[in-house]
């Protein structure tokens, strides 16, 4: 492909730092403040697809009266992927976690927890907010987030975690730029989480003059409308897309173990589900099935009366993630080799001068970022050996997700409960770590709780906005480099001004702030009072996991056509994947039909269709959302 023929001008990297605050401030009282549309826990974030319809929308009416100040496609999506990485920072399972557990354990240690003899003298002080005053001013409210004594209290440990924060967007830049050229050139992967923002950018606005779109559109709109109508208006009757379970039906042992079971209709996910491959849809609602099966065979078999984790199903579902990390290194090697030569030798790469950054730079921030991770590790209390451990699993399980973005187009990628801390506590017990690796696990679960808004595969997708528009790679870099630098700080205002206003522990608050501390604390007060033997079968389930999505992929390099893919498997566990797996099993069977019937060209006829659908949750959701957050109405819950 040519060199870069599109700029990217200055006006579009202002006019993204400019949003981050406004839009830092939406996500946060949508979710830490009214807990209703949730955009960070799902991998296309809607606020961001609104941003990106209101500036297109602008750009060409004003393009109109002064040509030149229209902004191009690539412009547009810069300012687009900016606010990707600024609402992934302040997200459900970024900041949000990260403050709640800073501002815990001095705030909520009592005389009966006893958690100031358990663990306060291990706890260092750098990491954690203790000053009574900012503490009262962030739980009771009746303040200023720029209180010079509210700040004085949260300035070292957001130093501290900013570094931290800083290393982990570091490695993730890093990363990107290693594997752009590989899984886009080389494999060609189609990164379908792309496609809307590319679509709904396109100078010719055509995707808008198709009346496939609008008709596609008007289906879940019609639906939020008629929601929130009945949310105002009960005697409106529901449409009722997320009314349904299928544990109402099954309600005996051991059927009954099936837990939660969504027959949920998301609209967006089945719009989502049309751009994505075949037999990745398949296999992620056949796996989810093939998941709860094993509850319900574990039920039968009396082995949760035994034990409460069995049978492993996080421990597996963290294997996976792992195997599908070492496919993905393994199918790259001789890509890193070539990496690796030109980052310590003298031969470049060819077309190594397009990417964002070298690949010397890039090896040094991947080198760099590992070594200050384990560093702050060790430094604040914890073991080499656990560290140098879970800092590897982590950066498995971020491969993993990468790739899950670009081949699948994930969804969701939350992976619940297989936290590395909490799995190697498991495999090994608690006895055998000391109290600093202990407090270790419980600080990194801020950014190990969940990984739907994993800020890492926003990086990457960037790039190859920039690559397939023929842009340069290293100003879209800048552009989001300087969009992490406001977007941190303006995730914790985003956050902490609500809070410091009505008060953490107040009625109007969802309880973010308060609730997500509470599960790594009283966790590891357990772990220190009462601790567990080892639990060979939390080992055995990661090895699992891990052997059955290596298997997966032998069989399908031997086997062509082969239905069932390790992403699949290692997707089909999470929580989040109970909310979609209808509607991804609806756009299974629909494109399935289009394909067989209507070929590629009866698949592109009806895109503008699917597109549309997710354009319209997403529109008339936001909208409702938007009025929720100037009054006191909470809107229809529109997303899972």
């Amino acid at each position: 492909m040519p060199g870069p023929t599109n700029p990217i001008r200055a006006r579009a990297i202002l006019l993204g730092l400019l949003l981050l605050p406004v839009n830092a401030y939406w996500v946060a009282v949508m979710e830490a403040v009214k807990y209703t549309g949730h955009p960070t826990t799902y991998s296309l974030y809607f606020n961001c697809v609104c941003w990106l319809l209101l500036l297109t929308l602008l750009s060409n009416l004003v393009g109109r009266w002064r040509p030149r100040w229209r902004f191009s496609r690539i412009e547009l999506l810069t300012v687009y992927f900016m606010l990707c990485l600024g609402s992934a920072l302040v997200g459900h399972d970024m900041a949000q976690v990260l403050l709640s557990v800073i501002l815990h354990p001095h705030q909520y240690a009592t005389p009966e927890n006893g958690w100031e003899v358990l663990f306060f003298e291990h706890l260092p002080p750098s990491l954690v907010v203790s000053l009574p005053a900012t503490l009262d001013a962030v739980f009771s409210g009746h303040a200023s987030f720029w209180n010079p004594e509210v700040l004085k209290g949260l300035v070292k440990p957001l130093f501290w975690w900013s570094l931290f924060f800083g290393a982990l967007l570091l490695l993730f830049a890093s990363l990107s730029v290693l594997l752009r050229k590989q899984w886009e050139d080389a494999e060609k992967l189609t990164f379908p989480l792309v496609a809307l923002p590319t679509e709904m950018s396109e100078p010719s606005f055509s995707l808008f003059r198709n009346r496939l779109m609008w008709a596609g559109f008007a289906i879940p709109t019609v639906i939020n409308l008629v929601n929130n109508l009945h949310v105002v208006f009960p005697g409106v009757p529901e449409i009722g897309v997320r009314n349904y379970y299928l544990s109402q039906f099954l309600t005996t042992p051991p059927w009954n173990a099936i837990g939660w079971s969504p027959l949920w209709i998301q609209p967006w996910a089945l719009g989502l589900g049309y751009l994505l491959p075949l037999d990745i849809l398949f296999s992620s609602w056949v796996f989810w099935w093939y998941w709860k099966a094993q509850m319900i065979a574990a039920q039968a078999l009396g082995l949760g009366n035994t034990n409460p984790l069995a049978p492993y199903t996080s421990e597996q579902a963290l294997g996976a993630y792992l195997g599908i990390a070492a496919i993905v290194l393994w199918a790259s090697r001789q890509h890193l080799a070539a990496v690796l030569r030109s980052a310590f030798g003298r031969t470049r790469v060819d077309g190594e001068g397009a990417e964002a950054c070298s690949y010397r730079a890039a090896v040094l921030g991947l080198l760099l970022a590992g070594a200050f991770l384990f560093w702050f590790s060790v430094h604040f209390g914890m073991e080499p050996i656990p560290s140098a451990i879970f800092l590897a699993a982590y950066f498995g399980i971020t491969i993993a997700i990468f790739r899950l973005r670009a081949e699948f187009g994930a969804p969701v990628h939350d992976l619940h409960f297989a936290d590395p801390g909490l799995v190697m506590v498991h495999v090994a017990g608690p006895r055998n770590y000391t109290p600093g690796s202990l407090i270790g696990f419980s600080f990194y679960f801020w950014f190990n709780r969940a990984h739907r808004s994993h800020p890492g595969p926003v990086w990457m997708e960037s790039l190859v906005g920039a690559h397939r528009d023929r842009a340069s790679q290293r100003r879209m870099l800048l552009a989001l480099v300087l969009a992490a630098l406001v977007g941190l700080p303006c995730a914790y205002w985003a956050l902490l001004q609500p809070s410091c206003v009505e008060g953490a522990e107040s009625a109007k608050m969802a309880g973010m702030i308060r609730g997500f501390g509470s599960q790594p604390w009283n966790q590891l007060a357990t772990w220190l009072k009462v601790g567990t033997h080892p639990d060979p079968g939390a080992a055995t389930g990661v090895v699992a996991g891990f052997l059955v999505a290596v298997a997966l992929f032998a069989i399908r390099i031997r086997s062509v056509g082969f239905p069932l893919h390790p992403v699949g498997y290692g997707i089909s566990s999470t929580w989040s994947m109970g909310t979609v797996w209808v509607p991804l099993m609806l756009a299974w069977g629909i494109k399935s039909l289009v394909v067989k019937y209507g070929g590629l060209r009866g698949y592109r006829k009806l895109l503008p269709f699917f597109l549309g659908i997710i354009l319209g949750d997403f529109i008339s959701g936001a909208i409702s959302n938007l009025i929720g957050v100037f009054s006191d109405f909470k809107p229809y819950h529109f997303l899972g």
